[in-house]
């Protein structure tokens, strides 16, 4: 087998595998009422690089003490029993 055959072989499989990949996540997205994988495509490198110029929100919290407390009790009992 020559070099060159050799390399349309493996040119071949690779495009092979993109393919059905490109077909089995086309699939995956699908079943998740998504419209497929060109969309999605389209979306990823639209809103990825718009992401970076998004200042993100700041959310405060404000608890009382005694509910403080109760989460506190919470915490320490899930640590007693080893959930934690």
């Amino acid at each position: 087998m020559t070099k060159k055959t050799w390399w349309w072989l493996v040119a071949g499989a690779v495009g092979v595998l993109l393919i059905a990949g490109g077909w089995a996540i086309d699939r995956g997205l699908k079943q998740r009422d998504h419209p497929g994988l060109a969309t999605f495509l389209g979306q990823v490198l639209r809103n990825y690089p718009a992401s970076f110029s998004v200042e993100p929100e700041v959310l405060v919290i404000s608890i009382e003490e005694e509910e403080m407390d109760e989460l506190q009790r919470v915490v320490d009992d899930a640590r007693a029993r080893g959930v934690i």
